[in-house]
């Protein structure tokens, strides 16, 4: 399930008759502002279809997309498909329905990372936050923000230092501005200084947290004396496998 942002407007569609533009989502009420959409995929091989979508307004109840998460999964099971996992962002409606399904996580309580199937007790449907999602922890980065690695992941892992930093990164493109043969050809300053829409562009994000980055700065590292910043391409190098 996922949510976009939409002009609000009602207007009329000639072909079925009707206004459209209004919220949907049951016991809310207004111009909808964002529209919300359900699909189903499947796991294995590479399929997907639109099951429904509601016109939504700005403030949410969780507990009506619960009602009708609950009721998609219940009509899948009906005509044979079983749900295995749920898929969203975390926005704050998202995070409230993951409370009503008993889902929680958090530093100071036991992580709840799934919900008993409505129709078979004997399964459990898992919650999952969109893994694409996670890739952009590159705007935190690049907003100049280290991540300091736990200790038993340094420890783990045979790392120099707990400190993630872009500042490699920086030097490595600056590096290769004016130079034909690019060792990280795919990096560019764009991707360091993102504007607003950039920033949750998934491929650009990839572009940072891929393998030829940190092959790039490693080589850096050995053949071209970066010593001051070796300890941060170590860490770069290690990226995909802590995170």
């Amino acid at each position: 399930m996922d949510k976009m942002s939409i002009t609000s407007s009602v207007e009329y569609d000639s072909r079925i008759g009707c206004f459209l533009g209004d919220v949907t989502l049951r016991e809310h009420t207004g111009v909808a502002p964002h529209c919300l959409v359900f699909m189903i995929a499947c796991i294995t091989t590479r399929w997907k279809q639109t099951v429904a979508y509601y016109y939504t307004s700005n403030a949410t109840n969780d507990s009506v997309f619960a009602g009708i998460l609950w009721d998609i999964i219940c009509r899948c099971h009906a005509i044979g498909l079983n749900v295995a996992a749920v898929t969203c962002d975390m926005g704050s409606a998202n995070r409230a329905m993951w409370n009503e399904l008993g889902v929680k996580c958090g530093w100071q309580a036991e992580t709840v990372n799934s919900f008993c199937h409505p129709c078979d007790e004997t399964q459990s449907v898992c919650v999952l936050a969109d893994v694409p999602r996670t890739i952009n922890v590159r705007t935190h980065l690049v907003k100049g923000q280290d991540i300091q690695l736990p200790q038993d992941v340094v420890d783990k892992r045979g790392l120099p230092c707990a400190t993630v930093s872009v500042a490699p990164l920086k030097r490595l493109v600056e590096y290769q501005k004016d130079k034909d043969l690019k060792p990280a050809p795919s990096l560019t300053a764009k991707h360091l200084d993102p504007l607003h829409f950039d920033k949750m562009k998934v491929p650009h994000a990839m572009n940072i947290c891929s393998t030829s980055v940190p092959a790039a700065l490693n080589l850096m590292a050995e053949s071209c004396g970066w010593e001051g910043m070796c300890y941060n391409s170590v860490v770069f190098a290690n990226y995909e496998q802590m995170f």
